[in-house]
C-alpha cells in the first residue's frame, strides 16, 4: 500500500517532465533551463507562504475561507470571493516567487528566462498543491490534478510572465540609458523609472490572472465539472494553445547582441533577423554568419553636446 502511494505522488511530476521533453530543443541555451529549474523550486517554497497567508486569512476572519467558498452563498460572493482572495494571493506569491528565481539566475534578464522562471514557479506550484489535495481527498482526484491544475496554473503564470515581458521591452524603450557616465542622475531616473515600469506590467498580469483564476476556480466548483468535461477540456486545450503563443512571442523578443543570418535545422528556414530561435517553429537556429554588434545605447546628449562644444573651442582657436 505504502509502495503504491509513492507512485501516485510520482505521477504529479508528469507535468514536470512533460513539460521539460517538450521544450528539450531549448534547453541549450543553459540560463533558460537554469531558469525553468529554479522557478520549480521557487514555486515549491511559494505554496509555503501561500499556505501562511491562508492561515492569517482564516485566524482573522474566524472561519474556514475554503468551507465559506464552498457554502451556501450567492454565487456573486463566492465568485468576487475566488477572484479577490484566492486568485489575487496565489498570483501574486507566484509572481514574487517567479522574480526571485530571475534575481538567483545568472543574466535572468532575458525575456525568454523571464517566461521560464515563470513557467517553472507555476509547474513547481501546481506539485507541491497536489501533493496537499491528494493527500486530503484521496488518490482519486491524481489524474484531474495533473490535467486540470498543471494546465491552469501553467496558464495564469505565463499570462503574468506575458505582460512582464512586454513591460521589460517597452521599458527598454521608452526608457534608454547609455554606458556612459551610468552614476549621472539623468540615469539613475531613467533606471527607476524603467524598474517601475516593470513592476507595473507585472502588477497588472497579476490583476489579470487573479481576474481568470477566480473565474476558473468558481466555474469548477460552484457547478461542479468534472475533469472529463468537454467544455473545461476545450478551455485547457486552449490554454496551451495561448501559452505556445506566448513563448514564440517571447523566442521573438529574445534577441541577442549581434547581426547574423541564420537556419533552421528542424523546418530549414532562413532567416535575416537576430533571433535566436525559429520564428516558425520555435526550435534554436544554427547561426551562418556573424556580422556586428548593435548598438542598443543611444549616445549621451549631455556628451554630445559637451564634445561639439569642445570641437567649436578647437576650430575657433585654429582660426
Amino acid at each position: 500500500m505504502f509502495k503504491s502511494g509513492i507512485v501516485y505522488y510520482l505521477l504529479l511530476l508528469v507535468p514536470f517532465f512533460v513539460f521539460y521533453d517538450l521544450f528539450k530543443k531549448h534547453w541549450q541555451e543553459k540560463n533558460i533551463k537554469r531558469g525553468f529549474i529554479i522557478g520549480f523550486f521557487a514555486g515549491i517554497i511559494t505554496v509555503l507562504f501561500v499556505r501562511g497567508a491562508y492561515f492569517v486569512i482564516n485566524f482573522l476572519l474566524g472561519f474556514e475561507l475554503k468551507n465559506f467558498i464552498s457554502g451556501n452563498h450567492a454565487w456573486w460572493i463566492i465568485l468576487l470571493t475566488n477572484i479577490c482572495v484566492v486568485g489575487f494571493i496565489e498570483e501574486l506569491f507566484k509572481a514574487f516567487g517567479s522574480s526571485a528565481a530571475g534575481l538567483l539566475n545568472e543574466r535572468g534578464s532575458g525575456v525568454a528566462i523571464i517566461f521560464m522562471n515563470y513557467a517553472g514557479c507555476a509547474l513547481g506550484f501546481s506539485f507541491m498543491e497536489n501533493i496537499q489535495y491528494v493527500g486530503i481527498y484521496g488518490y482519486d482526484i491524481v489524474l484531474s490534478r495533473i490535467l486540470v491544475s498543471s494546465v491552469a496554473h501553467l496558464f495564469f503564470s505565463c499570462l503574468c510572465s506575458h505582460t512582464a515581458i512586454l513591460a521589460k521591452v517597452r521599458s527598454s524603450k521608452f526608457f534608454i540609458s547609455t554606458r556612459q557616465n551610468e552614476n549621472s542622475d539623468l540615469n539613475v531616473i531613467k533606471n527607476r523609472a524603467a524598474s517601475l515600469f516593470v513592476s507595473i506590467g507585472v502588477m497588472l498580469g497579476v490583476l489579470f490572472a487573479a481576474i481568470i483564476h477566480g473565474t476558473f476556480n468558481f466555474f469548477c466548483f460552484y457547478f461542479q465539472v468534472k475533469a472529463s468535461n468537454g467544455i473545461l477540456l476545450a478551455i485547457l486545450s486552449l490554454f496551451v494553445l495561448i501559452i505556445h503563443g506566448w513563448w514564440i512571442i517571447a523566442l521573438r523578443l529574445d534577441m541577442p547582441d549581434y547581426l547574423f543570418i541564420s537556419s533552421c535545422p528542424k523546418c530549414g528556414s532562413v532567416s535575416f533577423l537576430p533571433f535566436k530561435f525559429c520564428g516558425t517553429c520555435g526550435s534554436r537556429v544554427n547561426i551562418l554568419r556573424k556580422f556586428t554588434f548593435i548598438v542598443k545605447e543611444a549616445p549621451n546628449p549631455s556628451l554630445i553636446n559637451e564634445n561639439s562644444d569642445d570641437k567649436k573651442t578647437e576650430d575657433n582657436h585654429s582660426d
